[in-house]
């Protein structure tokens, strides 16, 4: 993967090209442009954003790259905000922030482009965002798609800290200061994590005017002896040097006087927040080559102080080689070795904004894409695999169960019995047919049970009084009807039973009698009581 990385600065612009892979990773060429310079070989009037992206335009076409293009939006369009929220669910907390955001910003959430970094902790989720009122980012959005700049990655330089902060794995707190040319930037970080950042104007061009006014030079003339002369000196060493030295060395002290008091400002604040210290502080940044700066800076803090070296720091952790060594190519090299990685870097390139660019192409190789598709491959044969073992042993059991519960049927035959693993349709039907016989039975008998025959008998004889001069020769009921005859041989006797049961019986009953058989018929039905 090709990678170019650009650090917009207001001094220079500083172009590093890498090319990234699995194994081996390494700088192709870093390229530094001053704004100065530039503007003699381009059209008059140009903006500084203008000239930032003409630079670009020009290094892609003379160096036919083609590749990620990453570079951070402009300051002046974001604003920050640290935020602790008291969960450490990235959903829970995302669901949140539209809620802070209108507590804090002069503006509506909705009107706001924001990227996110969220750091979980054990019951609370640190949370670093940059935003831009949407109608700025908009406007600067329509500009890159005016001049055809279509970057990979547009991040910003609090996101490229981040990244840094992470990659260097250290859970102690420390500081680092971004001495640029039209500000400085000092960066608060503890475990892995950004939890401020704060810009004072003491920075490179405040310096190239004061050396400018108080030796009466031109300011061109005022930066190059800044870059080539410039110097600090501590309170020991003002004995060892000449009158002059000494005067400049308290210009130079007076100058960085409002940022040392404003830096310990803030880093009291800091140790209130986290209630720890901050022992070390890195420089970066083309300001601080300074001469003797970090040994100024040593005295008047009171911590250790030296330049950040990337060569140094990132070049064990990352196997990158050829890592530029000037400090000029810090922002810059931390943007192209955090690009790989998914998530160190955030973008502002999503939702409507996401980026279509020509110069984004694939981010990895076509022999890496076919090493991670086989190891995919690799991964569900495998696990096909298992599974097929798996099945095989539950069709077994059920194999081993069926078999039996098929030899307690007795109804099937042996043949049938056999048959079920050739055509268990067929011995599931016979089944399905003797189950069907079966219900059928048993409905069968339980209509018959249903049927008492008992209590028409019984209602017979409550309305029969014992009489031995008759007799109970026929009983017969299906439930509903009921049939009985009596005989005797005195006709009287059936006479006066025909008549007491027409009298007495509360249900309608049908009585004849046969005189000459000397037999008394009677025809009632129950009701379901």
């Amino acid at each position: 993967m090709n990678i170019l990385s650009v650090d917009l600065g207001t001094y220079s612009v500083k172009l590093i090209e890498a090319n990234v892979d699995t194994r081996k990773s390494s700088i192709v060429r870093k390229t530094e442009v001053t704004l100065s310079s530039a503007t003699d070989q381009l059209p008059q009037g140009l903006s500084t954003r203008e000239l930032h992206y003409e630079i670009i335009k020009r290094y892609i076409k003379a160096n036919n790259f083609n590749g990620k293009l990453i570079f951070q939006a402009p300051n002046n369009i974001l604003t920050r905000r640290f935020l602790k929220l008291p969960t450490n669910s990235k959903r829970k907390a995302e669901m949140m922030l539209p809620f802070q955001l209108d507590n804090s910003l002069p503006y509506q959430a909705s009107e706001a482009h924001y990227t996110t970094t969220f750091s979980p902790k054990q019951k609370s989720m640190n949370v670093t965002m940059d935003i831009s009122y949407l109608g700025n980012f908009d406007q600067f959005y329509s500009q890159l798609i005016q001049l055809n700049i279509r970057p990979s990655i547009l991040t910003s330089e609090l996101s490229a800290m981040n990244a840094m902060a992470k990659i260097n794995k250290r859970k102690d707190n420390y500081i680092v200061i971004d001495l640029g040319h039209a500000t400085t930037k000092v960066y608060f970080i503890s475990n892995q994590d950004v939890i401020s950042s704060h810009v004072s104007y003491v920075a490179g061009s405040v310096i190239n005017e004061a050396i400018s006014q108080t030796y009466n030079i031109p300011l061109n003339d005022a930066t190059l002896y800044k870059h080539d002369n410039c110097f600090m000196l501590t309170e020991g060493q003002y004995n060892e040097v000449t009158e002059d030295q000494a005067e400049f060395a308290n210009l130079m002290k007076n100058i960085f006087t409002p940022f040392i008091s404003d830096f310990k400002r803030w880093e009291i604040a800091q140790r209130i927040n986290t209630g720890g210290s901050f022992e070390q502080v890195y420089l970066i940044g083309g300001t601080s080559n300074i001469k003797n700066l970090p040994n100024f800076l040593k005295q008047q803090l009171s911590h250790h102080v030296e330049q950040y070296k990337v060569d140094t720091h990132f070049k064990k952790q990352l196997h990158m080689e050829s890592l530029p060594k000037s400090i000029h190519y810090s922002l810059a090299t931390i943007m192209a070795i955090a690009a790989p990685t998914s998530g160190l870097l955030s973008s502002f390139l999503m939702g409507q904004y996401t980026s279509g660019g020509t110069q984004a192409v694939s981010a990895h190789s076509t022999m890496f894409v076919a090493f991670r598709v086989a190891l995919v491959s690799l991964c569900i044969a495998f696990s096909l695999f298992i599974e097929g073992i798996f099945l095989q042993q539950q069709d077994k059991k059920i194999n081993v169960f069926l078999e039996k519960r098929i030899q307690l049927v007795t109804e099937l035959t042996k043949p049938q019995q056999m048959l079920y693993k050739k055509n268990p349709d067929k011995v599931l039907n016979t089944l399905k047919s003797k189950t069907k016989s079966v219900e059928s039975e048993l409905n069968l008998l339980k209509k018959t049970t249903k049927t008492n025959a008992i209590a028409p008998l019984f209602r017979l004889s409550e309305l029969v009084k014992s009489n031995k001069n008759v007799t109970l020769q026929e009983f017969s009921t299906d439930h509903n009807q009921t049939t009985a005859s009596f005989t005797s041989d005195n006709i009287k006797e059936l006479e006066i039973l025909q008549k007491h049961l027409k009298t007495s019986s509360s249900i309608e009953m049908h009585t004849e009698l046969k005189q000459h058989e000397k037999l008394l018929v009677i025809n009632f039905t129950e009701e379901n009581r």
